[in-house]
């Protein structure tokens, strides 16, 4: 029996694509992390009152939602 590497070259790609996709969004998520440790940390006075604070935590969370949509398996 021919393994599926073989017998298959396309889904091997395929797969192989889909590792690498999901390692860098993996990696943008403990950017997005940093960052958003960063701004907590670094902000002064009250959060809700900073304006950039405020925008870096939007942009985290539709980014961050974006790939978990990316992230989620399709069914069949």
């Amino acid at each position: 029996m021919k393994s599926l590497c073989t017998s298959r070259p396309e889904l091997e790609e395929e797969r192989q694509a889909l590792i690498v996709t999901s390692a860098n969004n993996k990696r943008t998520l403990k950017e997005i992390e940093d960052k958003i440790l960063h701004t907590l940390s670094s902000s002064e006075g009250n959060i809700l009152e900073d304006e950039s604070a405020i925008k870096i935590l939007d942009s985290s969370k539709v980014l961050s939602d974006e790939i978990a949509k990316k992230q989620k398996v399709r069914p069949d």
